[in-house]
């Protein structure tokens, strides 16, 4: 499955800093499902970061902050194993 996400459709505010301005596109290689239960944690969010990071291997992680009856809120991590894809290909 092929799927190319407008950054302008899901997020209010965007930082990348790639190999220079005109090459400005990661793509990535991972599994839909992993995605998707990561997600649904983030249906009821106050707000959602996605990162591109490197922990043992290259991961899409995911951090939800979710509301709680405390003044405090509570951050769920999920780390999304993915593959980077080069430019090349």
């Amino acid at each position: 499955m092929w799927c190319k996400l407008s950054r302008e459709n899901f997020f209010d505010e965007f930082q990348m800093a790639g190999v220079a301005a005109e090459h400005n596109e990661i793509y990535l290689e991972l599994t839909p499902e992993n995605l998707s239960k990561a997600l649904k944690t983030a249906q009821n969010a106050k707000t959602v970061k996605i990162k591109l990071t490197n922990k043992h291997c290259p991961c899409l992680t995911v951090a939800v902050e979710l509301p709680s009856l405390s003044s405090s809120s509570r951050i769920v991590m999920h780390d999304i194993p993915a593959g980077v894809i080069p430019r090349r290909l």
